[in-house]
């Protein structure tokens, strides 16, 4: 039912299964709807391991053992997600989600605007007549969205100490 890719905007280039094995720690058959990025298999392997993720390796990487253990439902306070050649970001907050698109020629990812917005939770295959970034009733929505992105994408700190 989902929209686009692999490596698109659209939630068909980001919603992919992740299966997880192993006895006596997970769950058999266990399934959670918890939003997880691959790069939270870093942190996850490095705490099961007792490693450290040095410097700012990996920062956004959020360790997914409580989501596998059943003792949590959300490791991230929103997604922050790319697409490939076409230069679109995106933030996920609380089911809606807003697709910004980069200026090609900024080099340091800070100009763009937004150009979509779905609320993933009415519409997940994000049909763009129900494209919500120009209906005046949810200018709040994208500008609270924008100014998440923007400030967390700015600050340079790792969304997991942003809740």
């Amino acid at each position: 039912i989902f929209r686009g890719g692999k490596n698109q905007m659209y939630e068909g280039g980001n919603r992919v299964p992740f299966i997880a094995w192993w006895p006596e720690h997970i769950k058999a058959k266990s399934v959670s709807n918890s939003p997880i990025l691959g790069l939270d298999i870093m942190a996850t392997l490095a705490e099961i391991t007792g490693e450290k993720i040095e410097g700012d390796d990996a920062m956004d990487s959020s360790s997914l053992l409580p989501v596998l253990k059943g003792e949590n439902t959300s490791v991230h306070p929103f997604l922050m997600l790319q697409s490939g050649t076409g230069k679109q970001t995106m933030i996920i907050k609380d089911g809606w989600k807003l697709i910004m698109q980069d200026d090609k020629k900024d080099k340091e990812y800070k100009i763009r605007r937004p150009i979509a917005l779905f609320n993933l939770n009415d519409n997940p295959s994000e049909i763009e007549r129900d494209n919500l970034v120009n209906n005046p009733g949810y200018k709040s929505k994208v500008d609270y969205l924008f100014s998440i992105y923007n400030q967390t994408r700015n600050s340079g700190l790792p969304t997991k100490n942003l809740r």
